[in-house]
């Protein structure tokens, strides 16, 4: 499995829990847009050396709100989509999902709130 592949598995995922409604998905980095866009951005953090018959990954996603905006809607799917990860602990080809700690936040220097979702995943090849 390629980091595109997991990319595409995440993003339908995201799109049949329509987590991603009104979200620009993006992969690797954020590329800022209008102060009404929000988006959601999925990161390869690294991972741990390659066994046999498994790949151990880890990746984050960042929910980053519309300009002055949304905080309390934001909050509330970053939450809905930890707890979906706890409860799906399977997406597509990645065969363990496990979210590592809680919800980690911060502000853009453009007053956007940044969410953070990190989590661990065993990938099978």
């Amino acid at each position: 499995m390629k980091p595109s592949d997991i990319y595409s598995e995440l993003t339908e995922w995201l799109e049949v829990n329509h987590f991603s409604d009104g979200f620009d998905v993006q992969y690797r980095f954020w590329k800022d847009g209008q102060q009404l866009d929000k988006f959601i951005v999925i990161q390869r953090m690294g991972g741990a050396k390659p066994e046999e018959a498994l790949i151990r990954d880890s990746y984050r996603m960042l929910l980053i709100s519309e300009v002055d905006g949304g905080q309390s809607a934001l909050e509330d799917l970053a939450f809905s989509i930890r707890e979906a990860l706890i409860r799906d602990h399977k997406i597509g080809c990645m065969t363990y999902v496990e979210p590592i700690g809680g919800i980690n936040q911060s502000m853009s220097d453009r007053n956007r709130l940044v969410l953070e979702i990190n989590f661990n995943t065993i990938i099978s090849r």
